[in-house]
């Protein structure tokens, strides 16, 4: 008697399923949310609930057989946490609203695969690096390409633009190894940084974008001097590094700091 009294009380409260399956996961502003890829759409979490809010570029459950037909390949969001820019892999780029998860505007990337996606820190602009090595870049707020870049030798991996937008220059990195200044005044190359002698995984720029660090999978972590792209120093880790980061003196991270 007592086990179908408890039984017929059982009642599902809340079901949580997976949330990441892999890829990039970056913060929304300055807010407890994050987004990551999830099985070819994204996840938007609220890390102190621990709740999934909502999930971007899936559609209903009706839009299931889509979705796997055409994932998302990259992602980026906006600085103000306002937006999130995706690539398909149909080639197309969307542009959803965070709060709502609605598509807002739509086009043709290129005629490659995407393969990066950065905004700058006004949220204005979007930089799209592409299997082929071209870097486009493209208004967020008015709808148009602004820049077409040529010169990479291959697939763009990363792309990051300076911290100070007065500075209007683009930082990408592609399968030549090498890292690349763009001028988006003159849309040319303006500096080189080869030392990589393997993929580079990350790249992070300081506040004043005078620093810039790479990693890679050659198991080093370079330090360059942006002003006249010298190399400061190199650091070897014995590990190959998938990402790292600059952070600011004024962050504080006490578990970090004492577990050193």
């Amino acid at each position: 008697w007592y086990l179908m009294s408890l039984k017929k009380e059982v009642v599902l409260f809340e079901k949580r399923g997976a949330f990441y399956t892999g890829g990039s996961v970056q913060s929304v502003g300055s807010s407890s949310q994050l987004i990551c890829q999830n099985d070819g759409a994204l996840s938007v979490l609220d890390v102190q609930s621990e709740r999934l809010l909502r999930e971007i570029g899936r559609g209903n459950s009706a839009d299931e057989d889509h979705v796997e037909a055409d994932p998302i390949l990259c992602f980026s969001v906006s600085p103000d946490g306002s937006h999130v820019v995706a690539a398909f892999r149909s080639l197309l780029v969307k542009q959803f609203a965070v709060e709502s998860g609605v598509c807002e505007r739509q086009w043709k990337g290129h005629t490659g695969p995407s393969s990066s996606i950065a905004f700058d820190s006004s949220s204005t602009l979007v930089a799209i690096g592409f299997s082929d090595g071209l870097v486009r870049v493209w208004d967020a707020t008015q709808g148009y390409w602004t820049h077409h870049l040529r010169g990479s030798r291959g697939r763009v991996s990363l792309s990051q633009f300076h911290p100070i937008t007065s500075r209007h220059t683009l930082y990408t990195a592609d399968d030549d190894y090498v890292i690349r200044a763009w001028d988006l005044k003159s849309s040319k190359c303006s500096q080189s940084f080869a030392a990589h002698s393997s993929p580079v995984t990350s790249i992070s720029l300081s506040l004043s974008g005078n620093k810039l660090v790479s990693s890679g999978r050659d198991q080093m972590i370079h330090i360059w001097n942006t002003r006249n792209g010298q190399l400061k120093s190199s650091v070897p880790v014995m590990e190959q590094v998938e990402a790292c980061l600059i952070v600011p003196h004024a962050v504080s991270m006490p578990a970090m700091e004492a577990a050193c």
